[in-house]
């Protein structure tokens, strides 16, 4: 009976859809996802549209899938109470907060475009015997402008992301892929003197995949691992395939997430930002990487770590079953033509290595 109460006592707390459930099996639901048909006795693998293989090896940490309630995708973030599983379900049409990021972007993107325009010739006139100082400063200021094109990107496609729209999958080798780009990020983190190491299997992984909504993803993943978890203790990356499934691995040493915010990270941009947590970000990094995480048929799983650290994992189906693949066209670049990496990892670069003399 107290048992019971207690469930109830935090179901209470949620306006959102939130309900219990034990070995598969709904044991209590609030209102709002009794109102969606969730109710006490529903069997909740037929409702999970993605991430159900990681859904049934869960044990511990923050996983977010996908379900299918009353024939609308809703987001799931998934967390053990009192020897249950707690869901807590959030509309992905219900994401007022990300379309005002998308109008603030739109109206934010063709100045920066210019600031980042004008900046590039100004300091490409700087004279070579230029003090240390100007240089310095001219650092500071290329890394600005890319810190802000990193945020406009994501407050302008968190939606998408979430929604799961605009997506161009096509059949490629992920190995390959996956390869390429931590290649490049460790290049990088190795002239910032941050350890970061990596691996892939050896052998080449296929499967369906957007390949800038991927990359995005993982970049911010390892994007907050370098900048919460401690530089110096290092950043690891592990790959690994199964037989329908890819696991990237994101590692890090730090303190770990904060405890007041472990049970809304997913959620983040929704809350009312205060003074105390502005080092954290509006979250819309989590939000990009649990997208790109759904829109590939898997989840996002977040653990912290006995020892230090916080480990998060990016599972991708391999399945091209239910996946529409396009055929390789020409894309348009979602950072303008800037590099990658130093755009995505900006928060978390040392300013040196935007000095302009590297950005020619």
């Amino acid at each position: 009976m107290e048992h019971s109460q207690s469930m109830s006592n935090i179901l209470a707390h949620y306006i959102a859809p939130a309900f219990f459930v034990e070995n598969g099996t709904v044991i209590q639901a609030n209102s709002t996802a009794q109102a969606l048909m969730v109710t006490a006795g529903t069997e909740i693998f037929p409702l999970i549209t993605a991430g159900e293989e990681e859904y049934r090896a869960f044990t511990h940490g923050c996983l977010s899938v996908t379900l299918l309630l009353m024939e609308e995708p809703y987001s799931a973030d998934i967390t053990a109470e009192d020897g249950a599983h707690l869901f807590v379900c959030q509309s992905n049409g219900e994401n007022s907060p990300l379309q005002a990021y998308a109008l603030a972007a739109r109206e934010l993107r063709a100045p920066l475009a210019e600031m980042m325009m004008l900046t590039k010739r100004l300091f490409r006139d700087l004279p070579e015997n230029s003090d240390d100082a100007a240089c310095q400063q001219a650092a500071a200021v290329n890394q600005s402008m890319h810190q802000m094109l990193r945020l406009v990107s994501n407050m302008s496609d968190a939606g998408r992301f979430v929604n799961g729209t605009d997506v161009r999958r096509e059949y490629a080798n992920i190995t390959q892929v996956l390869q390429e780009m931590l290649e490049q990020i460790q290049s990088t983190c190795n002239e910032a003197g941050i350890a970061f190491a990596y691996s892939c299997p050896e052998n080449a992984v296929y499967g369906p995949i957007d390949r800038d909504k991927l990359e995005r993803g993982i970049y911010n993943l390892i994007s907050n691992a370098i900048k919460f978890g401690g530089k110096e203790a290092g950043v690891e990356v592990t790959v690994k395939a199964s037989q329908k499934r890819l696991y990237i691995t994101v590692k890090d040493k730090g303190s770990g997430i904060p405890q007041g915010i472990r049970k809304t990270l997913y959620q983040r941009y929704r809350r009312m930002p205060g003074l105390e947590d502005a080092s954290q970000g509006i979250g819309l990094g989590i939000v990009v990487a649990k997208g790109a995480a759904a829109m590939h048929g898997g989840a996002l799983l977040m653990e912290i770590l006995p020892d230090a650290g916080t480990k998060i994992t990016m599972s991708i189906s391999l399945e091209t079953k239910d996946m529409p693949l396009r055929s390789p066209v020409m894309r348009i670049d979602y950072t303008g033509h800037h590099a990658h990496c130093l755009v995505e990892l900006a928060d978390s670069l040392p300013a040196q290595l935007y000095a302009p003399k590297l950005l020619k």
